[in-house]
């Protein structure tokens, strides 16, 4: 009995000293109560939960976090989740910008996300996800909150709009089907001139037009219009295609995490649609173009298949030459993504809502996948864990010198110059790009360097600074007509005469 008293003595000594026993006591002033609707999904359920904090009384999926001024974002990785079951959230739960009991007062909606990972590239508005939502919260970390939030909607499939000129053509790809061992499809959105006519004698030249991250292809809208697909003359048969997969934007270029996505386009896509579309045929008939990652993609596509392609006009691509990837010098392991040789924290980006690398990395970490920094790890880097890219570098910014050696072979200016011996004849005067020398998100250095080696290598090709612009700017009414002027010259296509259209009589008056 006096041994029973002394332990008991020593064990409440050890309490008052121990402030993280008392902590752990005390109840969880936050408890989110999630259950899914089992008639929309049977279960059970393996992969991300996402608690998204949206701003507004109606609250839906959003597509991408807002880049420039992110809300919170918090998830729980779950394993055989039951419809039926209770899955409940509290205060230490993971997440952006801080745990979710640290997250400042706030008036919001808070809307929980099931994510299935079924192909599309929205984490959260993916068709197939399951979520549902809470308007009008009233959040205060001290105060803490109790609610239930049911997953009681479904995001429906993507819906495209065709008309007499806009077709939809969306076709299985063997290679990539095989590569991710389930039916994999590739699509884009075709535009047809006026007046297409599929028995003239001579093939139309064809536009392949790659949007930058986000857009798809749906971004047809300048060419849908009125005279959209004529060029100086020339009518072409406008492609655009989508260029979104689950881990972001592939930028056509084959990888360890997204497949032949290159060779799928170039050897099964396009040809269906010479085929379709009374298109292409030779190389002086396929030309490319694309802003941002689709200035990246259709520059890789020139350079990877010059045989095929009769040009390109990138504008605004991402990083060119990983000599200067947004001002790191990816060749030297002592460089830091996060920080300079300085230790001051690395821009992103310029502008009045400058975003910091290091920022924008962990904004995009709840993600898991979709991401722009993680699009670029999925299509440079090789597989890593959980059929996720491994990536180049960890949650201090230093890299991986072994992922690195994945990543060289991207590096554009680096194959131009190793291929060069090789592909001289079939890439004179086809190389064309334009970049501000303020671009928005630090890309112009890459290109100052491409300009530099083709300077050397074929003083024929275009590389063109444009001073003053920035990443949207640069695509001024002025570059765009020149640029179509150069397609239509380029592809030695005879011009077509606009058929006179009849007036309408006019009705009688009533």
């Amino acid at each position: 009995m006096i041994l029973d008293l002394f332990v008991l003595a020593g064990l409440l000594c050890h309490q008052a000293n121990s402030p993280k026993t008392l902590e752990l006591a005390k109840p969880d002033p936050v408890r989110i109560e999630l259950r899914y609707d089992a008639n929309l999904f049977v279960g059970p359920f393996t992969g991300r939960v996402h608690l998204l904090w949206i701003p507004g009384d109606n609250p839906s999926p959003p597509r991408m976090p807002n880049w420039g001024n992110p809300n919170p974002h918090h998830f729980v990785d779950v394993k055989n989740w039951k419809a039926g079951e209770s899955l409940e959230i509290g205060s230490r739960t993971e997440g952006y910008p801080a745990e979710l009991g640290k997250i400042a007062k706030k008036k919001t909606s808070l809307l929980a996300v099931m994510d299935r990972d079924l192909g599309g590239l929205s984490y959260s508005a993916s068709p197939g996800n399951i979520w549902g939502a809470i308007p009008k919260i009233d959040w205060d970390p001290k105060v803490g909150l109790e609610t239930k939030i049911v997953l009681d909607k479904v995001i429906g499939e993507d819906t495209f709009r065709t008309t007499e000129r806009v077709k939809l053509v969306r076709i299985k790809s063997t290679l990539l089907s095989a590569f991710h061992k389930k039916d994999v499809y590739q699509q884009a959105a075709v535009v047809l001139p006026e007046g297409f006519d599929p028995t003239r004698k001579t093939a139309y030249p064809f536009l392949v037009d790659i949007s930058g991250f986000g857009g798809d292809h749906r971004s047809h809208g300048r060419y849908s219009r009125q005279g959209g697909t004529r060029f100086e003359g020339v009518d072409f048969v406008v492609v655009v295609p989508d260029p979104n997969c689950r881990l972001g934007h592939h930028v056509f270029a084959d990888s360890d995490n997204n497949g032949p996505v290159g060779t799928a386009f170039v050897t099964e896509f396009l040809p269906e649609i010479e085929k379709q579309f009374h298109c292409g045929g030779k190389r002086d008939f396929r030309l490319l173009t694309g802003h941002s990652s689709g200035g990246w993609s259709s520059l890789w596509l020139m350079v990877t298949y010059p045989a095929y392609f009769g040009g390109t006009w990138s504008t605004s691509p991402d990083p060119v030459d990983f000599h200067d990837f947004q001002k790191i010098d990816l060749y030297q392991p002592s460089d830091n993504v996060f920080t300079d040789p300085k230790g001051n924290p690395r821009p992103l980006s310029r502008g009045l809502r400058q975003m910091i690398y290091r920022e924008f990395y962990l904004m995009e970490q709840p993600m898991r996948r979709g991401g722009q920094l993680q699009s670029f790890q999925a299509v440079f880097g090789p597989v890593g864990e959980n059929g996720l890219p491994k990536p180049l570098w960890d949650d201090t910014g230093k890299t991986d010198r072994t992922v690195f050696e994945h990543w060289m072979p991207y590096d554009i200016v680096a194959k131009i110059e190793r291929e060069w011996a090789t592909h001289s004849q079939l890439l004179k005067g086809r190389i064309r790009v334009y970049m501000g020398t303020q671009d928005t998100f630090l890309l112009e250095g890459a290109v100052v360097r491409l300009k530099a080696k083709m300077d050397k290598l074929d003083p024929t090709a275009i590389v063109e600074l444009v001073e003053g612009k920035d990443h949207g700017s640069l695509l001024s009414q002025e570059l765009m007509a020149k640029i179509r002027k150069s397609m239509a010259v380029a592809s030695g296509a005879p011009k077509t005469e606009i058929k006179a259209v009849p007036p309408r009589e006019k009705s009688p008056a009533k």
